[in-house]
């Protein structure tokens, strides 16, 4: 069960550090004016004609990122999904060979009972033991429905933080280039327009990629928060489980005569 949750983490974590890289949505200037070589060796008047070409491309790129973002979501969803099945299917398969072990331990314990007082302190053991097995099951199912709804209002949030920061990064973008072009039409040095426009997508980066790494780092800790709450419930439940059960086989010992720890 550890293991899959830390799959689950490592798969959510990487997704997130390398779909968002700001490789993938940092606008520079000098890329968006490699293959316009009219535009590059400083000609004033063709940056001022034709630097909105390069607003559409930068537009073109941001809404196919959006759409490659959308794909890998569906990806990652499909695939927690999976770990999540993968998680029950073990976690059945182990309660039914629990079930079969005890059941057997019982056939072996009747097998000893040879008194009616016998008889009875041994089925009194075998009540506290399945309700102990029962309610050791429910806390660590409701343990593990609370970690995965979590989960899923975490990785909305997530979401909805990195959409957040994509639409405000474009939007930024927008307002540099509209700048850029109220600028040009007021007969402005174009030189200048060109340096504040750089200085505006550059800007706009750099608040990209503080507001991504920290929808980065809140996920990080929050995710954590929740696995340690899980597994201390979990914990918790295994300790109870275990506490129930030394006292019940104590109870049966002395019952039949035995010696205590």
């Amino acid at each position: 069960m550890k293991q899959i949750y830390k799959i689950i983490t490592i798969v959510i974590t990487a997704f997130l550090v390398l779909s968002l890289t700001p490789a993938s949505l940092a606008i520079s200037t000098a890329e968006s004016q490699k293959n316009k070589p009219d535009e590059i060796e400083n000609k004033a008047l063709g940056f001022c004609t034709h630097f909105t070409n390069t607003k559409t491309k930068v537009e073109d790129r941001i809404n196919n990122i959006k759409a490659t973002i959308e794909t890998k979501r569906a990806e990652i969803q499909t695939r927690l999904q999976a770990y999540q099945d993968q998680h029950n299917a073990k976690l059945a398969e182990s309660r039914e060979l629990w079930d079969e072990n005890r059941q057997e331990h019982y056939l072996k314990l009747e097998e000893k009972a040879e008194t009616d007082e016998q008889k009875q302190a041994l089925a009194t053991f075998k009540a506290i033991t399945e309700a102990a097995v029962t309610a050791r099951r429910d806390k660590v199912d409701l343990a593990i429905e609370a970690y995965r709804n979590s989960l899923d209002s975490l990785i909305e949030a997530k979401h909805a933080s990195i959409d957040l920061a994509i639409e405000n990064h474009k939007n930024a973008i927008d307002a540099s280039f509209n700048q850029a072009l109220a600028d040009c039409q007021a007969g402005q040095d174009p030189q200048t327009v060109k340096d504040n426009l750089k200085a505006g997508l550059q800007t706009a980066k750099q608040q990209f990629q503080a507001d991504r790494e920290k929808a980065i780092e809140d996920f990080k800790t929050q995710h954590q928060a929740l696995i340690e709450t899980r597994k201390a419930t979990i914990n918790q439940a295994i300790e109870d489980f275990k506490a129930i059960l030394e006292q019940a086989k104590n109870d049966l010992k002395q019952a039949w005569g035995l010696e205590t720890e």
